[in-house]
């Protein structure tokens, strides 16, 4: 189905809901069947099964249009004054604001607002940061001090990456472990690295003071 197709769907079914009795609305909702696309596929042998020639991860396209597609409302949000439970992802971004979202967000709050005590530049090394969205976070809670944010991704998010968040120094290396950062974040991602443990070695050998691990 195209987009354009599920717009017109979309319409049709808010129209619908202004003239159907709410207790139909909610039988419908209850017993209609619906097809859930699976977020993760099981991988029985580990880091040793074999994908499909179509298995990119987050290396491929459609995940990344999603990205960006979103990017401009979550960038929106970053410059209101309301709660911070909103998404990059459009699937959970349209759900609304989220407590789960907000206290992820507050603790990426927090953790800026303790390294940058006293500082008026702060360098943030973010390893797998998608689109560098939390740079946006970053930027609207302490809006005082001056970011050097640097974010490793896969090469094509870099690409894109580049094009509309060009504010961030973007890697699709491991050059950024040469340098030396005030903050280091690693926001689920953890868990896509094989040898975990040297990666995390690597990582901390990478920050002055500060890291934050998060499994989102």
């Amino acid at each position: 189905m195209t987009e354009n197709m599920k717009k017109i769907f979309k319409s049709l079914e808010q129209i619908l809901k202004l003239f159907v009795p709410p207790i139909i609305s909610f039988i419908w909702r209850t017993i209609r069947p619906r097809k859930v696309k699976a977020h993760l596929t099981y991988a029985p042998d580990g880091w040793d099964t074999q994908l499909g020639p179509n298995s990119e991860g987050w290396n491929s396209a459609p995940i990344i249009e999603n990205m960006e597609c979103e990017f401009e409302n979550f960038a929106d949000h970053c410059r209101q004054s309301g709660p911070l439970g909103f998404s990059h992802v459009r699937t959970e971004a349209k759900s609304g604001i989220t407590l789960r979202i907000h206290n992820l967000n507050m603790i990426w709050a927090y953790v800026l607002a303790l390294a940058s005590r006293k500082k008026k530049t702060l360098s943030i090394l973010d390893w797998g940061g998608g689109l560098g969205h939390l740079y946006l976070v970053a930027k609207s809670v302490i809006p005082e001090v001056t970011l050097d944010y640097h974010c490793k991704e896969m090469a094509a998010t870099v690409a894109t990456g580049r094009r509309i968040n060009p504010s961030v120094t973007w890697y699709d290396n491991d050059d950024c472990l040469a340098k030396s950062f005030d903050l280091v974040l690693v926001s689920g991602s953890l868990q896509y690295m094989i040898d975990w443990r040297e990666a995390l070695k690597n990582l901390a050998s990478a920050t002055k003071n500060y890291a934050l691990l998060m499994q989102t």
